[in-house]
């Protein structure tokens, strides 16, 4: 009796993890466009604001009535010719920047300006997280039915492939505890290649992995374990000890 087909679909941790991509990649794109559209030009318009406030009409006010001793009353004549009435208060003084700036809900603190290559950016990097977003989107699509599997002869690929296991001369199975990736050399009359088996995007990945080194007769590589400082030490001074122990034979001799 013949071993029954598997077939492998995508796991939810696959969809999850990409969709998280696509969403967090969506909302950087928004979050930009919004920086560039909206919120930096309000910030460069409370910016000119404060420029005209502070650094243009406080100093022409203590020039006016300090300099050229001008009264009040025509100190708010010639504010309101400049534009400046909205700074002052009923009797022609200049109102605090804290104090304006709070009326117009705007920050009490000096305000930071941006140029407009600064603006100019933020709309390519929307542009570009825009793209990551679609293509993270299109890629999802592309594999909304893929699957891999295994039947009683052979392995089937994402692509479709089907690879005999007599086909396959080499397991490389190194990734395969730490990251679920596992990859297959073959070579037969429809040709050669190498192509992965990844459990971490194919729910059951193990078990087409299982059968492939039960059918198979081919080198299969595995992960190596590298010996501690501690073991390489104790292995040096056996070592050192064998030698001493063949030295004072052949001095004993």
């Amino acid at each position: 009796m013949s071993d029954p087909d598997i077939v492998c679909k995508i796991t939810p941790w696959f969809w999850k993890r990409m969709g998280l991509m696509a969403s967090l990649f969506a909302l950087f794109a928004l979050w930009f466009f919004y920086d560039g559209k909206v919120k930096w030009p309000k910030d460069n318009e409370v910016k000119a604001a404060y420029d005209d406030f502070v650094e243009v009409m406080l100093p022409e006010f203590d020039k006016f009535t300090g300099e050229e001793a001008m009264s009040l009353e025509e100190w708010k004549i010639l504010a309101a010719e400049k534009g400046w009435a909205d700074y002052l208060k009923e009797d022609g003084e200049p109102k605090k920047w804290s104090s304006y700036a709070a009326a117009n809900g705007w920050p009490e603190k000096k305000p930071k300006g941006h140029s407009q290559s600064d603006v100019d950016g933020q709309f390519r990097w929307a542009a570009g997280c825009g793209v990551l977003a679609l293509g993270i989107l299109g890629y999802l699509l592309f594999n909304l039915k893929k699957t891999i599997g295994a039947d009683s002869e052979a392995y089937i690929t994402d692509q479709g492939k089907r690879i005999l296991f007599s086909e396959i001369y080499e397991v490389d199975k190194r990734k395969w505890d730490d990251k679920g990736l596992a990859s297959v050399r073959f070579k037969g009359e429809g040709g050669a290649g190498k192509v992965p088996l990844d459990d971490l995007k194919y729910d059951g990945g193990e078990k087409i992995l299982e059968r492939i080194l039960e059918n198979f007769e081919g080198d299969l590589i595995e992960a190596v374990v590298e010996k501690s400082d501690e073991d390489k030490g104790d292995e040096g001074k056996e070592n050192e000890e064998i030698g001493e122990g063949r030295e004072e034979g052949e001095t004993r001799a």
